[in-house]
């Protein structure tokens, strides 16, 4: 009985410890003053970024009390040994481009282009094996 107690009072204890390490606040760090606040914003057809529903996602993630986008624009080749890279009617244009960047700019949002290659055959590959 009496190791039954001592078994639960350490428990008890330990319980408490992690509880208190858990909730205690950190003490901010100049690395905790370069966290970003943003949001990867990727559409997958050309004509989506200029469109009206693109115009209100980008009020409303501004709301959310992100600071950044990331800018998704996707080019592609044939396959992952190919050299000649490409737009397709998945590829947003130029003025795609700039239209959102003026439209997130114009909310206060910074924006971090963030262009990608895809291969179009993608049988079994992904971008990451383009060599």
């Amino acid at each position: 009985m009496k190791a039954q107690r001592v078994s639960l009072f350490v428990f008890g204890i330990a319980v408490v410890l992690l509880l208190l390490a858990v909730g205690m606040p950190k003490e901010r760090t100049s690395a905790d003053a370069a966290v970003q606040k943003g949001i990867s914003y990727a559409v997958w057809w050309s004509g989506l970024y200029s469109s009206p529903d693109s115009d209100l996602s980008l009020v409303h993630l501004a709301e959310t009390g992100a600071e950044w986008i990331s800018l998704i624009v996707t080019a592609y080749q044939q396959d992952i040994s190919s050299t000649t890279i490409y737009t397709t009617t998945a590829t947003p244009t130029d003025a795609d481009v700039i239209h959102v960047i003026t439209q997130a700019h114009s909310l206060g949002l910074k924006v971090m282009l963030k262009p990608h290659v895809d291969p179009e055959d993608v049988e079994g590959h992904w971008r990451g094996e383009i060599g």
